[in-house]
């Protein structure tokens, strides 16, 4: 949402810049900015950005789990890793490349890990068909509205930071000025 509106407002001063969007986990995103195919990317959580211009973004992510609504875990007003030890879960590939079997612990491998993902949407799914929970970012959780899942936060609290990645490369002026711009949208914020 931050970085969204900081795009609403260059195009406002600069209408004629358009932008091509791409999501994808982490590790794509550094790959296709090594092959000059992106200019900037956004990750979320822990990596080697020492290759990268880098600019922490003003958003933290909470993690959480996606429930069905209908799981005894939706009645809980946080979820503890105790908590699903013996549940069929969903992890993203980033996740688990990042740290999430770091947090749970000994419980990492309690849980059924069902399946990996990419991208919430597709877990989501899988979810909202009663097949299981997955681990998530809250702020993806949006993407996916349905009554039928409900995102429970960690306790204790687990947050990943976002933060605009670029490459040092020659850049056209465009993407030089909203760097530029980005960052003095995080200097207010």
């Amino acid at each position: 949402r931050f970085l969204a509106g900081v795009m609403r407002e260059f195009s406002g001063r600069h209408p004629a810049v358009r932008f091509d969007i791409y999501s994808n986990n982490a590790e794509h995103v550094k790959e296709r900015l090594e092959r000059g195919t992106l200019d900037l990317g956004v990750i979320i959580g822990n990596s080697d950005l020492s290759k990268y211009g880098t600019i922490p973004l003003p958003v933290k992510e909470r993690g959480g789990v996606l429930v069905p609504a209908k799981c005894p875990l939706s009645q809980r007003e946080r979820v503890t890793r105790e908590d699903l030890a013996g549940h069929r879960v969903f992890v993203s590939k980033q996740g688990v490349s990042h740290g999430v079997a770091d947090w749970f612990g000994e419980y990492y491998d309690k849980m059924e890990i069902y399946a990996t993902y990419n991208l919430l949407y597709n877990a989501a799914m899988l979810v909202d068909g009663e097949i299981g929970a997955a681990l998530c970012i809250e702020g993806a959780v949006s993407l996916y509205n349905s009554p039928n899942v409900i995102f429970k936060p960690f306790y204790p609290e687990l947050t990943a930071r976002n933060t605009l990645i670029y490459k040092g490369q020659p850049m056209t002026r465009t993407v030089s000025k909203f760097i530029e711009f980005i960052k003095e949208h995080c200097k207010e914020a």
